[in-house]
């Protein structure tokens, strides 16, 4: 992770992975195919521990916006104490997927129990303008991407939290 986000997927070598976890160029190998098999599985590892950490977000026990609340809050959460990572997630966000390459986000929103549910149910209810849920979530998680970027180019020199309240007026 530290040489992908220091160097770039590109740039960054075997050699220095290698030397960054304290292993010979060889244990690398013997473990992972190269470069790319290295990073699709960090980056499985991790939307696997993203969708645990989020499983609970849309539980139908409470009401949707206070669900959409609770995980917008708990994503920026996330942001903010894996900077590092979520960087390397934009650049590079694939992961392997049933034989194919798909989109870091595809297989989050894939794994988020009730997620759909409840998104269809707020359109059912008339509370949302469009009825599609891959639109609605896609949104929501492209808007607070452009919000985190502006957080990254300020430096993070305020808690990212401090930008709830605009996401969720624009949302």
């Amino acid at each position: 992770l530290q040489v992908f986000t220091e160097r770039g997927f590109h740039q960054a070598t075997i050699d220095e992975i290698a030397a960054a976890s304290g292993v010979a160029k060889g244990t690398v190998y013997r473990f992972f195919d190269g470069k790319e098999d290295l990073l699709d599985q960090l980056l499985l590892a991790t939307s696997q521990k993203i969708v645990e950490r989020f499983s609970g977000a849309f539980t139908g026990q409470e009401n949707v916006l206070d669900e959409i609340q609770r995980f917008i809050e708990e994503w920026l959460r996330f942001v903010e104490e894996n900077h590092r990572l979520y960087r390397l997630i934009q650049a590079e966000g694939i992961i392997p997927h049933s034989g194919r390459r798909t989109m870091f986000y595809e297989y989050l929103i894939a794994n988020f129990p009730m997620a759909k549910e409840r998104v269809v149910a707020m359109n059912s209810s008339g509370v949302l303008k469009t009825l599609s849920f891959s639109t609605v979530i896609y949104g929501m998680l492209g808007f607070i991407d452009g919000v985190v970027n502006k957080w990254f180019r300020s430096g993070m020199d305020y808690p990212l939290h401090d930008e709830v309240p605009t996401i969720l007026e624009v949302l």
